[in-house]
């Protein structure tokens, strides 16, 4: 970082208040339909699959009766698939396109909470490693639309608007399925 030489600015830049920055961001997610669809699928997957997260514990020590070491084992089945998406990503999106993609992924997913329902550990642990895989390689394409569709101007703003709706989500939606 002190070897960084930025360039400098010819002239000072007059920063905005920050309630009229808050503003100009809301009112640039209101009138931009793309970046709008970006949040809508983000907060579309992430309220139904906080679902499996939040009651991950629940199943392990229920349904499986597991103890602290067999719901370690689980998240980290869902972490290996987080691994493995990143190997495998990169080919997917040069066979398929992003809506492909991201349909596939919810549908892969979907499947690893029934699988959890429904299936003793042994047999639902290929499930979470998938789930992990899909829960990844969502997010970094939803991530990288948000990115790629902001001006950079409001880049900032935008994915403060990002970042709010897919934590937002997460914790509405791990509250609900928890209650």
């Amino acid at each position: 970082l002190t070897a960084w030489k930025r360039s400098r600015q010819s002239a000072p830049i007059e920063r905005e208040h920050l309630g009229q920055a808050i503003i100009t961001g809301l009112l640039y997610v209101r009138n931009a339909p793309n970046f709008r669809r970006i949040l809508s699928r983000t907060a579309l997957f992430l309220f139904p699959a906080s679902a499996l997260l939040a009651l991950l514990p629940v199943a392990a020590a229920h349904r499986w009766h597991l103890g602290a070491d067999g719901y370690g084992v689980a998240l980290g089945a869902i972490g290996f698939g987080s691994v493995l998406a990143v190997a495998v990503a990169a080919r997917l999106r040069e066979r398929v396109s992003d809506n492909a993609l991201l349909a596939a992924s919810a549908a892969a997913y979907a499947i690893a909470p029934l699988a959890v329902i429904w299936l003793p550990f042994a047999a639902a642990t290929p499930f979470l490693v998938l789930s992990g895989m899909a829960w990844l390689i969502t997010l970094t394409t939803l991530n990288a639309a948000a990115q790629l569709s902001l001006p950079r101007w409001v880049m900032a703003r935008g994915l403060a608007m990002y970042l709010l709706v897919s934590t937002g989500s997460q914790a509405i939606g791990s509250y609900i399925w928890g209650a």
